[in-house]
């Protein structure tokens, strides 16, 4: 097996945060954190597990985290100790089955699949059923109880940036032929932004504003109108190819200029500007609903103040820092502020389904669109040149591939 990780040995996270204060790009260096893992082919650990043969791997923004090194030790998730082991890298993967045990009833040798868990829950973690947590047992297992517990013997090895993976059956989902091998690559990310358009659907007339174009802001455009096709979309990005396909796709308006200024003018709403620092702004009673995919903490903060009063944020995107925000508009306009993790279960036209399974009927159905979202495809030896695509170039990269089986 050969597997791309990223590998919790402090010195070398140490020296990739040093060198990154230093140079605008080390991150291909010797001593990075994240770099190939070769082991003889594991066996089977239990008769419910499953081999994956992969085929291609999309790469995320949290991998680009993984990658880049942006965490702090002064974060939550930090303390954790399933956090605190290696991270096989790459879940926007689709593969072949290619042997399964005694015990698996889902899937079959020879079936397409991509890799429907992979945050920690009692499933990735070699959890037996019987003791899963009541999250994992109802399919809601982003949220599950044991998450932070460290993995058992028999945990899921390796993932999509590899040749293979073994995992427990109930980990994977098969794909039908309707679903090309890249549409079944984008299952992941497209779950990620319907469940969170589920997490707050707009209503007849709202006004809705989407930070960022890249897969997982586009998504959020198109099944916004999926779910309410009488509201405006604003998409927030620089980029002109994902201007254009934001508005193929579902946008109404790409926001230019000044975002406060350009909202005012949108909605009518008062603007306010600190007399002794211009770029500080306020737009009273401003949109309906925020849904950032970006997550730095300008956006929280500008998020926070385009609202209008009782509005909702909907944080999608992530950073693995803290950060430091001005509350003063959540509780002087009482604003929601949701947080979003992966995916979930919701309900769609009056039954429940998880987010993948829901993805996947929605694109057997033909009702997503996600033509020239792939815009760079790499080799798997060539990561570090896929990985560097995103740093250098990332207005004129939405989806990059890494191709496993050449």
């Amino acid at each position: 097996m050969k597997t791309l990780a990223y590998h919790y040995n402090l010195p070398r996270i140490g020296a990739m945060m040093a060198a990154s204060r230093l140079s605008k790009n080390p991150y291909g260096a010797g001593f990075s954190p994240v770099y190939f893992d070769k082991m003889k082919d594991p066996k089977l650990p239990r008769e419910d597990f499953v081999r994956v043969r992969n085929i291609q791997t999309g790469i995320c923004g949290s991998d680009m985290s993984l990658y880049m090194v942006h965490q702090s030790t002064k974060m939550s998730l930090a303390m954790l100790p399933s956090y605190q082991t290696n991270t096989y890298m790459g879940h926007e993967t689709v593969g072949i089955v290619e042997e399964a045990g005694r015990d698996v009833k889902n899937v079959k040798v020879g079936d397409r699949v991509v890799l429907k868990k992979y945050l920690p829950c009692c499933a990735t973690k070699g959890i037996p059923e019987d003791e899963w947590c009541e999250p994992c047992k109802h399919d809601d297992y982003v949220v599950c109880e044991k998450m932070g517990q460290a993995p058992r013997k028999e945990h899921v090895v390796g993932a999509g940036m590899g040749d293979q993976y073994i995992a427990p059956s109930s980990c994977v989902m098969s794909v039908s032929d309707a679903i090309s091998d890249d549409y079944a690559t984008m299952i992941e990310p497209c779950a990620v932004s319907l469940h969170t358009v589920m997490k707050k659907i707009p209503q007849k007339g709202d006004k809705v504003v989407v930070f960022g174009g890249g897969m997982i802001g586009l998504n959020i455009c198109q099944f916004v109108k999926l779910l309410q096709p009488d509201c405006t979309v604003y998409m927030m990005t620089r980029s002109k190819l994902k201007q254009d396909i934001a508005l193929r796709v579902g946008a109404d308006k790409i926001i230019t200029g000044n975002i406060y200024e350009y909202l005012a003018k949108e909605t009518g709403s008062e603007l306010y500007t600190d007399k002794f620092n211009k770029k500080s702004q306020w737009l009273m009673n401003g949109v309906d609903i925020v849904y950032d995919s970006i997550g730095k903490e300008w956006a929280f903060n500008m998020g926070l103040r385009i609202l209008r009063a009782r509005g909702a944020y909907v944080k999608v995107g992530i950073q693995m820092t803290p950060t430091t925000i001005d509350e003063t508009p959540l509780w002087n306009r009482e604003l929601e502020v949701i947080g979003v993790d992966s995916y979930g279960v919701d309900e769609y036209e009056g039954v429940p389904y998880q987010s993948f399974e829901l993805v996947k009927k929605l694109m057997e159905e033909g009702k997503v669109d996600l033509e020239g979202f792939i815009t760079h495809r790499f080799p798997l030896s060539e990561y570090k040149a896929a990985f560097n695509q995103n740093i250098v170039d990332g207005h004129n990269s939405i989806k990059v591939v890494l191709e496993c089986d050449k």
